[in-house]
């Protein structure tokens, strides 16, 4: 929970500083620059070069932050990004792989994995889902089920991929939130990592 509420901080705090509210996605440039009246320009990056532009990070991450929170306002902002930039995407598809990923990660839904247990008999779970590129997951985890629905909307009445300290290499996963979730194959690909 502390980690999400700090991701939801600083998205607030992004948006604040650096959103365009006439036409959409950051600029490159917060409005708290202390000479922002003497540049000619303020821009916005859309390109992924060896670090992907803010707007990409931006995008998938308020799209995670969707998916987490249930709060539509996120994945709005993130279309706006994404329509700013269509013309760039469409024409400079392979200049944008992390712009592509968010689109991708919002067209073919993601995979909500919500793991509990102790965080030692957790960690080769936990690891197995990082270690794998897998760019549908939003993943949770907590020590306790108490009040995560609060947090994490989507966590109410899902059963979570409990993880028991006696055994925690028999760890697989359980059940993820959305249906469409199966092409992701988790639990192959978690089970043998695990195991």
């Amino acid at each position: 929970p502390f980690h999400l509420e700090e991701a939801l901080r600083l998205g607030e705090a992004m948006k604040d500083l650096f959103w365009d509210g006439k036409e959409g996605a950051f600029f490159f440039t917060g409005k708290d620059q202390k000479d922002l009246k003497r540049l000619l320009t303020r821009s916005k990056e859309s390109y992924d070069g060896a670090q992907p532009s803010g707007n990409s990070v931006a995008a998938l991450s308020f799209l995670r932050l969707a998916e987490l929170t249930g709060e539509k306002e996120w994945r709005r902002t993130a279309w706006t990004i994404l329509k700013h930039f269509s013309l760039a995407l469409m024409k400079q598809g392979s200049n944008h792989p992390q712009m592509l990923q968010a689109l991708q990660f919002d067209l073919s839904g993601p995979a909500e994995v919500l793991v509990t247990g102790p965080k030692k008999a957790a960690e080769p779970l936990l690891e197995a889902l990082w270690r794998r590129f897998l760019p549908h997951k939003v993943l949770v985890y907590s020590e306790r089920t108490e009040n995560i629905s609060g947090k994490v909307p989507w966590a109410a009445g899902k059963e979570p991929l409990v993880v028991h300290a006696e055994q925690p290499q028999q760890a697989s996963i359980v059940s993820a939130a959305h249906a469409q979730s199966a092409p992701h194959e988790f639990p192959d690909v978690v089970t043998r990592d695990v195991a």
